[in-house]
């Protein structure tokens, strides 16, 4: 079974304890908890900064701390008795399960209840499976086959809960300060709880803890700040534009990528989810190349356990192209709604105003690259312009398209092609920021020498995923705040 931290933190205390009976001593799982977790920290140091380090020893403290708390303030009933070791991990545990994974599994402690005593018996098929194939295979592949039941059905139980409402609660990634919260308030009730001396006032502790319980969840709970963030992802050579409107309704413009696999489980979901994300309210798809839309097809196939769609965005051109009807297909399959934005269409929210500037309907309507959606970002003084792929005549007529006005912010088309993103439209759009999307070292070369040329002579602050990573931009409106992930 290999060397996790998990199995070296069971082997060091198994080692503890075998130790403890040879001497005739007292066994101490604390401090066989803590030597096991100096030795893993001694061995490899990067260990503090995995979640298995924090998630296995973290649930042996959960049960050592916690439980006896729990026993005394909950009624002691037998069918309660296994539930209880499962609810003191999941509180210890909370935090750090929102550290690493930023959501919660609300059933996960019902499914527990079903899954740890059946693992005994799938414990004991497979070992004497392993037993009787050696001496009459017949015998052992029933024993199997009983293990192979048992954990069809936990997967079983495990989707259809999956499907059940409320199955995944996505909080987002916390503050520093907000574990430390957590935790201060829980030591402090366990702490009180032991200093009660005889028999405590049960029913009052059991309110005082309901009452904390609820107040601590709360602490992790992210509310819309009345600001607009806008993050272009790093998804490598693709797109992908990530928006929280000020009343928080969240936006997602491309997500695709030609040189990076499973780009939604590993790259998208993750910051989503990161973000206090669970559900996408409007994913628009600018035009149908794979590095802008590979992600938000992994998406729908994921709607399961991923991020959930409530509505896919398309162009008024989405017609004329294969692999956007194929999209669409593929959201009606999974119960997302498709709608069509044209131009001049905006959504609002608040201040926010989300329009259509590309592309046209009928004869004037452009395929391909020229044809890509092309929306105006507005929220109060702040404007921004995204353009996919735009170049060529699709860039001539957005010329005649954009609004009087400079925009603090331009998506460069095209990955920063030198085929887009002219001299003249830089004349008509004169952006004080401009982002190019990516991925490093990619055999197009972009972007460009002669883009970046271009929008040096215009003065433009040029922000690249190629040299940054993630980029983010906070506004109020009136001021803007720019994160880039490696500064």
């Amino acid at each position: 079974i290999g060397f996790s931290v998990s199995v070296v933190r069971a082997y060091v205390m198994l080692l503890f304890r075998i130790g403890a009976d040879m001497a005739g001593r007292v066994y101490d799982m604390v401090t066989a908890l803590m030597v096991s977790a100096a030795l893993l920290a001694m061995y490899q140091p990067l260990y503090l900064a995995d979640a298995a380090f924090y998630l296995s020893h973290g649930a042996i403290l959960g049960i050592l701390i916690l439980l006896p708390c729990l026993t005394k303030m909950l009624p002691q009933k037998r069918w309660l008795e296994g539930s209880l070791a499962g609810l003191a991990i999941h509180i210890a545990l909370f935090p750090v399960l929102l550290w690493f994974y930023f959501e919660i599994p609300t059933y996960s402690i019902l499914i527990n209840m079903v899954v740890i005593p059946l693992m005994t018996w799938v414990l004991s098929l497979g070992m004497f499976g392993v037993l009787f194939s050696l001496l009459w295979l017949p015998v052992g592949k029933v024993l199997f086959g009983g293990c192979d039941w048992i954990l069809s059905f936990f997967s079983w139980v495990s989707e259809k809960c999956c499907r059940l409402p409320f199955s995944r609660v996505v909080f987002g990634k916390p503050n520093w300060w907000e574990v430390v919260i957590y935790y201060v308030i829980l030591l402090s009730f366990v702490f009180l709880l032991k200093k009660c001396k005889g028999k405590p006032n049960v029913a009052k502790f059991r309110k005082a803890g309901l009452l904390l319980a609820i107040f601590m969840v709360l602490i992790f709970v992210k509310v819309p700040n009345g600001k607009l963030q806008i993050t272009m992802l790093d998804v490598g050579q693709g797109d992908s534009i990530f928006m929280k409107g000020p009343r928080g309704h969240t936006y997602l413009v491309d997500g695709g990528s030609s040189d990076v696999n499973e780009l939604a489980k590993y790259r998208i979901e993750p910051f989503l989810k990161s973000q206090g994300v669970g559900v996408l309210d409007y994913v628009f798809v600018s035009h149908g190349d794979l590095d802008h839309y590979s992600g938000i097809k992994e998406m729908l196939e994921r709607q399961l356990t991923g991020v959930r769609i409530k509505q896919l965005v398309l162009p008024t051109n989405y017609k004329e192209d294969k692999a956007l009807l194929e999209l669409v297909k593929l959201a009606m399959q999974k119960n997302v709604g498709v709608a069509v934005i044209k131009v001049n269409q905006e959504l609002k929210e608040g201040d926010l105003e989300i329009t259509c500037l590309q592309p046209d309907e009928g004869r004037k309507a452009l395929g391909g690259n020229a044809g890509s959606m092309v929306l105006d970002v507005t929220f109060r003084e702040f404007d921004m312009l995204l353009t996919g792929d735009v170049e060529g005549k699709g860039e001539e007529q957005l010329v005649g398209h954009l609004p009087k006005k400079t925009y603090d912010i331009l998506k460069v088309a095209h990955h920063g092609s030198k085929y887009s993103t002219s001299e003249r439209f830089l004349q008509f759009a004169r952006p004080k920021i401009a982002w190019i999307s990516a991925g490093k070292q990619n055999s197009y070369g972009h972007p460009h020498g002669e883009t970046l040329t271009r929008l040096e002579k215009i003065q433009s602050e040029v922000f690249q995923t190629t040299k940054y990573g993630a980029i983010m931009v906070e506004t109020d409106g009136d001021l803007i705040d720019i994160f880039p992930s490696s500064i």
